[in-house]
Order: structure tokens, then C-alpha cells, then sequence
């Protein structure tokens, strides 16, 4: 079945946008204060660049449906290209609970702000609305393609530019005091405990998801082109939207004071009941509310596009049956929320919504920065490997430019691995040794489980050849 060609540049950016701009990880920075400015901008030069300058050569030199796993498997072969692929669909897997506690704890405050602490309407809450988007998605990418536009509008973008300027109307025209102290020393990371920068890593996994849109490649119109540019213009609004963003909670909330999943919530409650708008707090929390249903819908497809792609034939003929009408992986997708589900009931054994959120994050990045290690290590080896292929984009300054772009991605991720495995201070995790166990081991186990998968793959393949 030929695929409509349905996604053009607009549809893109927006679904860059609503991807890697999540206003839920405003507050993690705010939590981090003044120095998560200088945070920004290194998580930006460091990672994001690298990452769009890798994705721009990449998907105009393999600008085919599968995005990360038709780079891997075209650089180290189909084993790899299928745990990659495997390691991508599962941070997915483990992002979506955490993104929609996220989503949950917003929509708390359009009802009774104290809902977002309490587990259980979280859980329901949450369980509920992802088997919604996923039924939207398996009836195909016309309704799911507005859904994602819509949140990356007016869910991400205007919020956002909200927020900017009641942070700035909080000063002039409230005559309210900014409450954090931005002094030159206050930007300054303060290095001396490891687990003050573990904030980093998740700053950096903020940036992630420019890879995203080239999963659906045959579903772009003249996608040699139309990356580079949603690249370049999706450069221009992100990395400023956080960084502003992040600025305008401290205004308004004490860093100390602020809540990893309720941050922006509280900025706003704060805000509208000083003007008395306490009526606009529940219209604010339902635009933040669309833009992580945007988000979530947007991270459905695409990761779950690529296992598609890369396991007919290697997962069971069950988890690859297509959709008859629109071609959607169906089964791919139920048994994707069969897993978010389970996933949900295990967060939920942790002591508080907050350390839930925390644990799948953490896990999320862990996941989602193995696929990077194989994208930056890619770049590389198709320089040499495939010098044959035509890249409309190609990253200046030959081999030595791919060395260093691809490098820098590498020690980046690398670090951030290791830094996500650090739980925070200060933070009410329960014994430490058991969430240990629960994110490295449940980390180890996905990824074992995919490499079984393949092994047997393997022996069915010699037992069909007939060889001993």
C-alpha cells in the first residue's frame, strides 16, 4: 500500500515542537535556579546542535521510512539497526507514563489543584487517556497530524509566550519582587556535589527528538528538503522557549518551592490569583493539557513506525499485522498500551507522585541516549562506509567535521547516560537500593529481551537454510 504523502514543512516543525519542547521540563530547570540558564545553552552547543547537524545529513542521505534504524542497520547491519530500533519503541514505552503524569498533574488544576498529588486519580487519569490517543492513532495520521499540530500551537507555543510575558508583566506591571537572586555568581554551576548536575542529563534529553519526524519519511512531501529547513527553523524556537521559559518560573516561584510535574502550574496559580483571574487558571491548565496530548500523540507513531519497519519478520506475524483500511501498525500499537499500563501500576509502587515521575524519567533517558550512541557512531562510519551516497545537507569541513560533530554527540550522551543513573538529592525515593534495582535492572531487562528476540530470529533463520 502506497503511503499519502501528507506531512510538509509546517507539519514538521510543529511536530518538532510539540516532540522536544516539553513545558513539563521547565520546572526540573527552574528547580536548578539561575545557573540553569548557562545549562541551557550548554545542553544546546553540546547536544542539540550535534543532533541536528547529524539528523540533517543522515535523512537527506536516507531520507526512508524508519529514520534511526535504516542509519544503524545501513552503517553496523540488521542486528543493530533492530536494537535500535527495539531501545527506541521501548524509551517510548517508559516516556509515555511519565510524560502523562505530567499531563495528569496539569489537568488536576482545571478541577482541584490538590488531585495532582493524590496517586490514584493520577493513575486512573492517566491509564484512561492513553488508550484514547492510541485508538486515534490506529485510524490513521489525518486526525493524529492535527492533534499534534494542535498541541504544538496552542498547547506548547502560546502557552509558552504566555508564560514569558506574565513573568515580565509580574514585574512591571504587578511591581511584584523576582523571586530568585540572578547575580553574576548565581549563574554559575555549582560542580561541587555530582548530584546537583544530575539535572544535566535530563536538560540535554530535552533537546532529543529531532529524529523523530524522519521515521515517517514516506510520509513527507520532498523529505530531502523539507528536513533541513523544520531543522533549521525548529533551532530557532526551541532552544529560546526554554531558556525564557525557564527564567519566567523563577520569577513568579521560589526555586525551592517548585514542583517537578506542577512547576508551571504553580507559576500561574500564583499570577492569576494576584490579578484576580482565578477563573483563567483552569483555561491556562487545559492549553498545557492539549499540548502533552499533543506531545504523547506525536511520540506514538513514529517509534512505533520504526519497530514496525525494522521487526516483520523478526517479531512475531502478530505484532506486525497492519491495519486494513489505514496501515497502521494496530496489534504494535494495543500491545504498546498493554505495556504503558503495566508500566503505570510499577511507577506507582514508588512513595510519592513526584519519585514516580523521577524513576521513568531517569529509565526514559537511559533508554532513549543508547539510540543516539548508534546515531553520532553512524555519522561516522557512512562517511567511510557509503562516501558514494549523495547527502543534500552534508556536514562542512570533510571526515574531520563528522569526527567532531559525531564525538561530541558520543561523550555528551555518554556522560548523560551515567548522570541519569544518579538519583537527586534530596528528592523522597524510598530505598535507594531498590529503585536502583528497578531502574538499572529494568533497564538491563528490556534490553536483554530485545537481544533474545533477535537471537532466536537468528536460529529460525539457520533452521530454515538447513544449516547445522
Amino acid at each position: 500500500m502506497e503511503k499519502q504523502k501528507i506531512l510538509k514543512v509546517r507539519d514538521i516543525v510543529l511536530m518538532n515542537v510539540v516532540a522536544i519542547i516539553g513545558l513539563r521540563w521547565l520546572p526540573l530547570a527552574a528547580k536548578y535556579g539561575p545557573s540553569s540558564i548557562i545549562l541551557w545553552l550548554l545542553a544546546s552547543i553540546l547536544f542539540f546542535i550535534p543532533q541536528g547537524l547529524t539528523v540533517s545529513e543522515l535523512s537527506t542521505g536516507w531520507p526512508y521510512e524508519g529514520g534511526l534504524y535504516v542509519w544503524a542497520k545501513e552503517a553496523f547491519g540488521e542486528k543493530y539497526g533492530f536494537l535500535t530500533s527495539w531501545s527506541y519503541w521501548l524509551t517510548n514505552v517508559v516516556y509515555y507514563p511519565s510524560m502523562l503524569i505530567y499531563i495528569a498533574s496539569t489537568a488536576a488544576y482545571m478541577v482541584n489543584p490538590k488531585l495532582a498529588e493524590n496517586d490514584r486519580f493520577v493513575s486512573i487519569f492517566i491509564f484512561i487517556l492513553f488508550w484514547i490517543i492510541t485508538l486515534i492513532n490506529v485510524n490513521g495520521l489525518n486526525i493524529s497530524k492535527w492533534l499534534s499540530n494542535a498541541g504544538g500551537l496552542f498547547g506548547t507555543i502560546i502557552p509558552g509566550i504566555l508564560l514569558i510575558g506574565f513573568s515580565i508583566y509580574w514585574v512591571t506591571g504587578l511591581h511584584q519582587k523576582i523571586q530568585t537572586v540572578y547575580t553574576a555568581p548565581s549563574l554559575l554551576p555549582n560542580l561541587s556535589s555530582l548530584s546537583n548536575i544530575v539535572f544535566f542529563s535530563s536538560m540535554i534529553f530535552a533537546f532529543a527528538g529531532l529524529e523523530l519526524a524522519p521515521t515517517l519519511a514516506e510520509r513527507t512531501e520532498n523529505p530531502e528538503r523539507a528536513f533541513p529547513r523544520a531543522i533549521l527553523l525548529s533551532a530557532m524556537i526551541i532552544p529560546a522557549l526554554y531558556i525564557l521559559g525557564t527564567i519566567s518560573i523563577t520569577f513568579i516561584v521560589p526555586p525551592k518551592e517548585i514542583g517537578l510535574a506542577t512547576g508551571i502550574m504553580q507559576a500561574i496559580q500564583i499570577i492569576f490569583n494576584k490579578m484576580g483571574l482565578k477563573y483563567m487558571i483552569g483555561i491556562a491548565a487545559f492549553l498545557i493539557f492539549i499540548g502533552g496530548i499533543g506531545g504523547i500523540n506525536a511520540w506514538i507513531i513514529g517509534p512505533i513506525n520504526m519497530i514496525f519497519t525494522s521487526s516483520k519478520g523478526i517479531m512475531p506475524p502478530f505484532f506486525t499485522k497492519s491495519h486494513d483500511k489505514y496501515g497502521t501498525p494496530v496489534n504494535a500499537m494495543i500491545t504498546q498500551a498493554v505495556i504503558v499500563s503495566l508500566l503505570i501500576l510499577m511507577a506507582f509502587s514508588t512513595p510519592t507522585v513526584e519519585s514516580a515521575y523521577w524513576l521513568l524519567s531517569a529509565m526514559t533517558s537511559i533508554l532513549y541516549f543508547i539510540p543516539y550512541l548508534v546515531m553520532f557512531s553512524a555519522l561516522i562510519v557512512l562517511r567511510y562506509k557509503r562516501p558514494d551516497v549523495k547527502r543534500l545537507y552534508k556536514i562542512p569541513f570533510g571526515n574531520f567535521g563528522a569526527w567532531l560533530v559525531g564525538g561530541i554527540g558520543l561523550l555528551v550522551v555518554s556522560f548523560s547516560i551515567v548522570l541519569a543513573i544518579i538519583p537527586p538529592a534530596g528528592m523522597e525515593l524510598g530505598n535507594l537500593l531498590w529503585y536502583e534495582v528497578k531502574l538499572v535492572g529494568g533497564t538491563l531487562l528490556f534490553l536483554i529481551i530485545g537481544y533474545l528476540i533477535y537471537r532466536n530470529y537468528e536460529k529460525r533463520n539457520v533452521n530454515i537454510k538447513g544449516i547445522p
